[in-house]
């Protein structure tokens, strides 16, 4: 029996090659799931394409607080949630914002939702999130993506430590349905090569688990991360990661395979 495994890409509507590789990589049933950043000067463009990845794959939104949206960045929101100044309004005001972006570019809600820097479960952009979540959809809900590593080194456990226990109380007392870990945490480095990463996911994916990836099908200029995304492009649609996949007995899947959240 094959393990079910959501493959999600993050970043959609960050740059063209950003749009055209995670298109590809859908239509090649390697990317099941895609999180958009609505915040984009680009978006309108980006969600043209979108429009017709919906039938394929779960379109989400990628919450943006320090990218385009921002509201300060990574360092200083991360030390401002500690501290407890962030402002309930701001944050309620970005949430509902980037959502009505996404209805009304695709005509739907999001399928589910996730961070730009994994900033949707800091405990303070969590709680204001889902409030937000249950006023606009009630009974049908996104399902949402959990930033908890597998892995144990430091970028895993700083990821962690942003909240990612407390959101999954959080979802669980509010019935949102949510993944169990996040596998794809690295540093972005070429070293060992992605595939070599990948296999390591793979062999201990279980149920209820993502995996996170950042493919580009071109480089992107100015983009940190440019060289990493096309590795993953590359690896992602090769013949030896869907020999990964059957290895591993590995199924890529879309939320609907995520289990009901657990009973408060």
């Amino acid at each position: 029996m094959s393990t079910p495994l959501i493959i999600c890409a993050d970043d959609f509507g960050y740059a063209d090659a950003v749009d055209a590789g995670i298109a590809t990589l859908v239509a090649a049933g390697r990317v099941t799931a895609t999180s958009c950043l609505t915040s984009s000067p680009r978006w309108r463009e980006a969600a043209a394409r979108a429009r017709g990845l919906l039938s394929s794959a779960d379109v989400g939104l990628h919450l943006d607080l320090t990218e385009f949206a921002r509201v300060a960045a990574l360092p200083r929101l991360l030390l401002a949630g500690r501290l407890g100044l962030l402002d309930r309004r701001v944050l309620r005001a970005r949430c509902a914002e980037q959502l009505t972006r996404f209805e009304d570019a695709l005509g739907a809600p999001p399928a589910y939702v996730d961070g730009h820097q994994h900033v949707h479960q800091l405990p303070a952009v969590a709680r204001e999130l889902i409030d937000e979540l249950l006023r606009r959809y009630g009974d049908a809900l996104p399902w949402m993506r959990i930033s908890q590593p597998a892995g144990k080194d430091l970028k895993s456990r700083l990821i962690a430590a942003t909240g990612a226990a407390r959101l999954r109380r959080r979802l669980d007392a509010a019935g949102l349905r949510h993944n169990d870990r996040l596998l794809g945490i690295y540093d972005f480095g070429a070293s060992p090569p992605w595939l070599e990463r990948a296999a390591g996911w793979l062999r201990e994916t279980r149920a209820g688990d993502a995996l996170m990836v950042h493919p580009a099908s071109a480089a992107v200029a100015g983009d940190p991360l440019s060289e990493a995304r096309r590795r993953e492009f590359d690896a992602l649609g090769s013949p030896q990661f869907a020999a990964l996949l059957d290895r591993h007995r590995v199924e890529p899947a879309r939320g609907a395979s995520l289990a009901p959240p657990v009973a408060a």
